[in-house]
């Protein structure tokens, strides 16, 4: 019998997933999100080196070190942390993420919008979007942000 390989990894929305661990005995994983926890940092991705899809939205990630994050991301959701109000944000993300199409749902100007990951995909690839309405069941509504939030990125 072949070997299975896991090509997406959706645990339950709002797991209250603390922290990203124990993913490196899935090398060939390409989807993963994580998306509505409470992850504080982004670590332990670097073995992921197939990965090309990260929803890490609605988290609690208040600063982004770009080194711990995949090279060959296409996608990247990041939506509804405090890093986003990071002075330089985007510009640090697509400089650090060469293969990068889409940053919290927003295309990267001059990336080949054709790739085959983005015609899969309509949006923002999310664990409402993605995982829930594969599986049948309708959509999961986002997670409210918070007025702090809003507060940050406009005062930032």
């Amino acid at each position: 019998m072949g070997k299975l390989v896991p090509f997406f990894f959706f645990p339950p929305p709002q797991n209250q997933i603390e922290k990203i661990e124990n993913l490196d005995c899935f090398p060939n994983l390409r989807f993963l999100s994580l998306a509505g926890n409470r992850i504080r940092r982004v670590e332990n991705l670097q073995p992921l080196r197939q990965l090309r899809v990260l929803d890490l939205s609605h988290n609690q990630i208040q600063t982004l070190d770009p080194e711990e994050l995949p090279r060959d991301l296409r996608l990247l959701d990041l939506t509804g942390n405090e890093c986003t109000c990071q002075h330089g944000y985007r510009e640090l993300v697509v400089g650090a993420l060469p293969h990068l199409l889409q940053l919290d749902a927003q295309p990267i100007p001059g990336s080949d919008e054709d790739d085959e990951l983005l015609s899969q995909l309509s949006g923002p690839f999310t664990a409402g979007q993605g995982a829930r309405t594969e599986a049948g069941h309708p959509p999961a509504p986002p997670p409210a942000r918070g007025a702090r939030h809003r507060q940050l990125c406009l005062t930032v």
